[in-house]
């Protein structure tokens, strides 16, 4: 009875999605599992092969020697317990055997996950546990649908005669800054809809707007938010290629052209040494996390900031959109950070693109950069486009 509704709480809107589940395609599972098994020890053959002699790559400590001592590699890293070979030092290392080790891995990994989806799936659905983290920011496991390798999501599929609808921010945590920081040369990056990644990367790559690739500004992206996080210049410069003059010269233009975003930064870490805590978009007070005021470092109390902050709008967020939804023919599948996975049936999936995209972007309306979204649509989680123009209006 409609006497009888109230607003939903988080835990209600996370609760359902966790007894609705999620449907998945055994006949892909299966199919996908098959090919990743091959690539996987095609892979193996090519960096045994290169080596030249058999060992275990799941032995770091064996990988390490064989890496560094056989082949002679430069090491990015090494502690008293042998050599680091995460991917993030490996990344940093220009070798042929490299790239293979880490496509080895990436099947790896999506192997693992297939198997999580095949041991908890019941009646070909997956029903994942939906947490939430010491900074608000929702976690899932029992599957981890969150950490689902890209590309097998083609295994997550809508119910039947359900059309799978995504929404999530354009560079959430920059807008973020940018208000937080009232800086106004970042604000200004936003207007008339720009993408300010775009303006970054002609930064970083020293060339006009005109001339920027789609991997140019992928790079950009990925070395801002690095920075901001507290990533250190020459390990950035050797991940992605660069000199490392070029990333030291591109964090310094942009402080200096941000000097409103650098005053914030040396703001809220003098803060939270002080008071031992951080406050979020929302005034959310989380704790600052270090073992004393003068170790806590930049990087992690920006990004508990800007995290925080993004956890606090999805979450008002989430309640919205299902208000919107109950009683009609969508339903909230997935959360995942800065995104919202719906299902849809036929003739539903207009309304839900327009609820969508108007409570996403309402939670930002008095931001100094309102949010802004992309929504996209398609048939399974892996296949979901932007819907053209005429789709759009039809």
């Amino acid at each position: 009875m409609m006497g009888n509704w109230r607003i939903p709480t988080i835990s209600d809107v996370l609760d359902d999605c966790t007894k609705r589940g999620v449907a998945i395609d055994l006949n892909r599972v299966s199919e996908t599992k098959t090919v990743l098994q091959a690539e996987q020890g095609s892979m193996r053959a090519q960096i045994i092969d290169i080596c030249g002699e058999e060992f275990s790559i799941e032995n770091q400590w064996q990988l390490g020697v064989v890496l560094f001592e056989k082949l002679g590699l430069r090491p990015m890293c090494r502690r008293e317990s042998g050599y680091e070979v995460d991917n993030g030092y490996l990344a940093e290392i220009d070798h042929p055997v490299i790239q293979s080790i880490l496509d080895y891995r990436s099947a790896a990994t999506s192997l693992r996950c297939i198997k999580e989806y095949e041991r908890t799936a019941r009646n070909g659905r997956v029903h994942p546990a939906f947490t939430i983290s010491d900074i608000g920011r929702i976690c899932t496991g029992n599957p981890n649908v969150q950490a689902m390798p890209k590309p097998i999501r083609s295994i997550v599929v809508p119910d039947q005669w359900c059309t799978f609808v995504k929404a999530d921010w354009r560079a959430m945590h920059l807008r973020l800054l940018a208000h937080l920081s009232q800086d106004p040369a970042l604000i200004g990056l936003f207007a008339d809809g720009r993408d300010p990644f775009v303006d970054l990367a002609a930064m970083l790559f020293g060339h006009d707007v005109s001339e920027v690739t789609a991997a140019e500004r992928s790079t950009a992206k990925s070395i801002t938010y690095a920075l901001l996080y507290g990533g250190r210049c020459r390990s950035l410069a050797r991940r992605h290629r660069l000199a490392a003059e070029v990333v030291q010269g591109y964090r310094e233009a942009f402080l200096g052209r941000f000097r409103g975003v650098h005053r914030w930064i040396n703001r809220a870490v003098k803060a939270a040494r002080r008071d031992g805590f951080i406050s979020t978009i929302t005034s959310r007070q989380l704790s600052a996390v270090g073992s004393s005021a003068e170790s806590l470092d930049e990087g992690t109390v920006i990004s508990r900031i800007l995290q925080g902050s993004e956890a606090d709008l999805l979450t008002e967020a989430l309640i919205k959109v299902d208000s919107s939804f109950r009683g009609g023919g969508s339903m909230i599948c997935i959360p995942i950070h800065d995104e919202i996975l719906v299902q849809s049936y036929a003739g539903w999936v207009e309304d839900a693109m327009e609820l969508l995209t108007y409570h996403m972007t309402s939670v930002g309306h008095d931001l100094a950069v309102p949010m802004s979204v992309k929504v996209m649509t398609g048939p399974d989680w892996g296949d979901l486009r932007e819907p053209s123009a005429n789709e759009a209006c039809a």
